[in-house]
């Protein structure tokens, strides 16, 4: 079965938790909206500090 796939469609919602500067962990929700062979593609709610973390770009190469 295709992982992507059944996380998008069956799990849909998840956290992602990663690491500030100061070592905390910082966990955010998501929704992962769609995949295709690159990875899966998702939103979470404005203004939370998600993509400027620059421990969340380690986990997406």
């Amino acid at each position: 079965m295709n992982y992507l796939k059944k996380l998008v469609e069956e799990f849909h919602s998840a956290v992602v938790a990663t690491i500030d500067h100061k070592g905390l962990p910082q966990t955010r929700a998501i929704d992962m909206m769609l995949y295709d062979e690159k990875g899966i593609y998702f939103l979470t709610a404005k203004g939370k500090d998600f993509i400027n973390n620059s421990s969340i770009k380690t986990i997406f190469l």
